[in-house]
């Protein structure tokens, strides 16, 4: 009867030992279950506190521009001295026009093969200077080219608050913009050398 107690005792005992045993498993399993599910939500709050950083205002547009004053204010007198320059061309273009009708009434009076003679000698000189205006044409065709994909650049900087890129793109639009400038000038000594060669 002794042993018959004493081994029930026994079975009370280990079966007892291994329900604490499990419980406590199942309790640290779902302590690591939760702690697990408190750090994903904590990364997931921080992702999305992090994405509304990325979302930039106009305001912040407008202040993060700010940074770049003096750059502005480099490329809007160079854009002053750019349009100064095409006035002038296009007022060089007008009076090239002007003086070849002055001088095709003035040969009207001359003898035919004469005129001829004039205009084919004037047009020989003035063809190396056409050529050197349509390269000069493409050229800052090109330029401006540049400059656009600059400009898209600079856009996209703002937007990621990529203060170097943004100041990097504003460098290369300035300094696209003084070799605009200096092709316009090369026009428009050519243009004049035309139309000096026409008064002639």
């Amino acid at each position: 009867m002794k042993k018959i107690i004493a081994t029930l005792a026994t079975v009370f005992i280990t079966a007892a030992l291994s329900v604490s045993a499990f419980a406590a498993d199942v309790s640290s399993d779902t302590q690591v279950a939760i702690e697990t599910n408190i750090i994903s939500d904590a990364n997931l709050d921080q992702s999305a506190a992090e994405s509304k950083d990325f979302l930039v205002t106009k305001s912040d547009v407008k202040s993060f521009k700010g940074k770049f004053t003096d750059l502005f204010a480099k490329l809007n007198t160079l854009r002053v001295e750019c349009k100064g320059l095409w006035n002038n061309i296009k007022a060089t273009n007008q009076n090239i026009k002007s003086e070849w009708k002055v001088l095709k009434e003035s040969l009207k009076g001359k003898d035919k093969a004469e005129a001829k003679k004039i205009l084919a000698d004037l047009k020989a000189k003035i063809a190396p200077l056409r050529t050197q205006v349509k390269t000069l044409h493409s050229e800052i065709k090109s330029l401006r080219e540049q400059k656009t994909a600059e400009w898209k650049n600079f856009r996209a900087a703002v937007k990621s608050r990529d203060e170097l890129k943004a100041s990097s793109s504003l460098n290369n639009i300035i300094n696209l913009k003084k070799q605009i400038i200096e092709k316009q000038k090369s026009l428009l000594q050519t243009k004049q050398e035309i139309l000096n060669l026409i008064k002639t």
